[in-house]
């Protein structure tokens, strides 16, 4: 089987392309719920192992960056630059 590549440029309405961003935003949300209730049902077989989460860590889960967390990268990142 060959691998063919081609370099297409497609160009759509901007309405489309927004609402296309919205869906994948919305799937998305909707798997990190799917993904919570797994979880919150596999804690509730086993109660005595359930784990915690700080803000940070499940930001980072959802591909979330806090503000909080990127001002100091950008300080540390500065600093280290002027270092």
């Amino acid at each position: 089987m060959t691998s063919h590549r081609h370099n297409e440029v497609v160009t759509i309405p901007r309405d489309e392309y927004e609402a296309l961003k919205a869906e994948v935003r919305r799937l998305r949300r909707e798997v990190v719920r799917q993904q919570a209730m797994r979880a919150i049902m596999d804690n509730a077989a086993d109660p005595g192992n359930v784990r915690t989460f700080t803000r940070d860590e499940l930001d980072s889960e959802r591909g979330i960056v806090a503000a909080e967390s990127r001002q100091r990268r950008l300080h540390h990142l500065v600093h280290e630059h002027i270092a």
